[in-house]
C-alpha cells in the first residue's frame, strides 16, 4: 500500500506541476475578466456534475461484491443522469446571462454541458481502476490527459479563445480521458445499460448526492455570491487567490482521493471498525496540509507576484483568510471519505449544510466590498461547522473525543511555533530578499524545521518520514 501511495503521489504531483505551470502561463495570456467568466460558468456545471454522477462512481468504489449485473445497472443509471443534466444545463444557459449580467457566460455553459454526454465513458472505468487501487493504469491515463489538456489550453489561449479557452480544452480532455481509460482496462467493458440494482444504488446515491451537492455548493458559493455582489474582475481575483491556497490541496488531494474510499471501505468490510484507522490517516493528512497552509498565508505576496504577475496583486490580501478557511475544512477532510467507505455518505450532510449557511450569513453580515472582508466571512463560516463534524466522527466512526483532540493537537506543537518563527523571519531577516529567494530558501528551511520537529514527537507521520529517510539513505534503518 505504501508503494502504491508513493507512486500515486509522484504521478499526481507531476500532473499537478503541469497544471500549475499551465495556470501560470494562462495568467499571463488571459485577463482576470476572462478567468472570472469561466469561473462563474464552471461553478454552475460543478453543481450539475453532482446530479450527473448521483453517487454512482462512489458506489462502485465501496461496494463489497460488484457483479456484472450490478455494474450494468450502474452504467444505465449514470447514462440517464448524465443525459438529464446535459439537457437542463444546455437549455438553461441563456438564463444565467441575466443572473450574472454577463452575456459570455451562455457560450461557456453550453460547451461545458456537452461534456456530460461523454463523461460516463471515462467515469465508469476510472471508478473500477480506483476500486482496485490500480495506480499503474491510472497513471498512464493521467499522463496522457495532462499533456493533451496542457497543449490544448495553451493553443486555444494563443488562438484568442479568451474566456472559452478552458471550456474547449475541458471538452478535449473529457474525450481523451474516456478513450484512454477504456483502452487501459484489463478487461473490456460491456456497455450494456440495465435497471438492475437501481434501488440499492439510488439508496446509497441519494445520501451521496446531497452531501456531494453540499460540497459543490460550498465550492461554488464564493464565485456565485461575489459574481452577484461584485463583478467578473473581482471574481477572477478571488479565483486566483483561491487557486493559490489550493496549491496545497493540489499536492495532497489527488492521492487521498484515489485511495481513501476504497481503502477505508475494505478496512471496514474486514474489521468492522474505522476509528483507529481514521485517527491515523487524519493525523497524517493534517500534519502535511496544515503547516503548508500557514506557509502559503505568510508567503502570499511573493507567490502571487512571481507566479501570476502584478495584475493579480489584488488577490494577495485574501489568501491568509482563505488559508484559514481551507485549514479548518482540512481537519475533517477524511471524515467524508470514511463515512462514504462505511456506506453512510449522508452522515456529513448536516455539518456541510451548516458550513454553507454560516458562510452565506457571514458574507451578508461582513462583506463591505473588499476581498479581505469577503474572505474573512468565508473563514468564519467554515469554522462554525467544526463542532458538527466532530459529532459525526464520534457518532458514525466511534472516535473517542479525547483521542481525537490528542491526535489533532500533537502535530500543531511543531508547526505552530515553527510558523510563528518563520513569520517573524519573513518580515525581518528576509524582508530585503528577492521574492524567489524567500520562496525557495525560506520555504526549504521551513519544511526542514517541520520535518525535524515531527521526528521528535510520537505521531503517525513520524514513522512514515523515517521510512522515507531510510529509503533515501539519510538515516540508517533499524537492525
Amino acid at each position: 500500500m505504501r508503494k502504491k501511495i508513493a507512486a500515486q503521489f509522484i504521478v499526481s504531483n507531476v500532473a499537478t506541476l503541469a497544471n500549475f505551470a499551465l495556470t501560470v502561463i494562462l495568467a499571463r495570456i488571459l485577463t482576470p475578466s476572462d478567468v472570472g467568466i469561466f469561473s462563474m460558468s464552471a461553478v454552475l456545471i460543478g453543481v450539475a456534475h453532482v446530479f450527473r454522477d448521483f453517487g454512482v462512481t462512489a458506489y462502485l468504489k465501496q461496494e463489497k461484491d460488484l457483479t456484472e449485473r450490478t455494474l450494468s445497472g450502474a452504467i444505465g443509471l449514470l447514462f440517464l443522469c448524465s443525459f438529464i443534466a446535459f439537457l437542463i444545463m444546455f437549455a438553461s444557459a441563456p438564463y444565467w446571462v441575466s443572473f450574472y449580467r454577463e452575456p459570455d457566460v451562455e457560450q461557456v455553459v453550453k460547451v461545458l454541458a456537452l461534456g456530460f454526454l461523454l463523461i460516463p465513458f471515462g467515469a465508469i472505468p476510472q471508478a473500477l481502476l480506483m476500486r482496485e487501487m490500480d495506480v499503474r493504469r491510472s497513471a498512464l491515463v493521467t499522463g496522457v490527459s495532462t499533456v493533451i489538456y496542457f497543449f490544448a489550453s495553451v493553443g486555444f489561449a494563443l488562438a484568442g479563445a479568451k474566456h472559452m479557452t478552458m471550456a474547449w480544452a475541458n471538452l478535449v480532455n473529457i474525450i481523451v480521458s474516456g478513450v484512454a481509460y477504456n483502452y487501459v482496462l484489463p478487461e473490456r467493458l460491456r456497455w450494456i445499460p440495465s435497471f438492475h440494482g437501481w434501488k440499492k444504488i439510488l439508496g446509497f446515491g441519494s445520501g451521496n448526492l446531497v452531501s456531494a451537492l453540499m460540497k459543490t455548493a460550498d465550492a461554488a458559493l464564493p464565485d456565485v455570491m461575489l459574481g452577484r455582489l461584485s463583478n467578473a474582475f473581482n471574481v477572477g481575483l478571488f479565483s486566483r487567490a483561491n487557486s493559490t491556497v489550493n496549491i496545497v490541496g493540489m499536492v495532497i488531494h489527488p492521492t487521498v482521493y484515489f485511495f481513501a474510499v476504497p481503502y477505508l471501505a475494505k478496512t471496514h468490510h474486514a474489521q468492522g471498525r474505522l476509528s483507529n484507522e481514521y485517527l491515523k490517516s487524519a493525523s497524517i493528512v493534517n500534519s502535511l496540509m496544515l503547516p503548508a497552509f500557514v506557509w502559503v498565508a505568510i508567503a502570499a505576496q511573493e507567490i502571487v507576484m512571481i507566479l501570476y504577475g502584478s495584475q493579480w496583486q489584488g488577490a494577495v490580501n485574501a489568501i491568509p483568510w482563505l488559508s484559514l478557511m481551507a485549514g479548518s475544512a482540512t481537519v475533517f477532510l477524511m471524515a467524508g471519505y470514511a463515512v462514504t467507505g462505511i456506506g453512510k455518505p449522508h452522515a456529513v450532510i448536516a455539518p456541510l449544510a451548516i458550513a454553507l449557511a454560516a458562510k452565506v450569513f457571514a458574507v451578508m453580515a461582513l462583506f463591505n466590498g473588499t476581498m479581505v472582508s469577503f474572505s474573512m466571512a468565508l473563514a468564519v463560516g467554515q469554522m462554525c461547522s467544526i463542532p458538527f463534524f466532530l459529532w459525526v466522527i464520534v457518532r458514525y466512526l466511534s472516535v473517542d473525543v479525547s483521542a481525537w483532540i490528542v491526535s489533532t493537537v500533537k502535530p500543531s506543537l511543531v508547526w505552530i511555533p515553527v510558523g510563528i518563527v518563520y513569520f517573524y523571519l519573513h518580515d525581518t531577516a528576509m524582508v530585503d530578499w528577492h521574492g524567489l529567494a524567500k520562496i525557495l530558501i525560506g520555504g526549504a528551511a521551513y519544511v526542514a524545521a517541520i520535518l525535524l520537529g515531527y521526528m521528535l514527537i510520537d505521531i503517525p507521520i513520524r514513522d512514515e518520514i523515517r521510512r522515507v529517510f531510510v529509503g533515501v539513505g539519510l538515516i540508517k534503518g533499524d537492525k
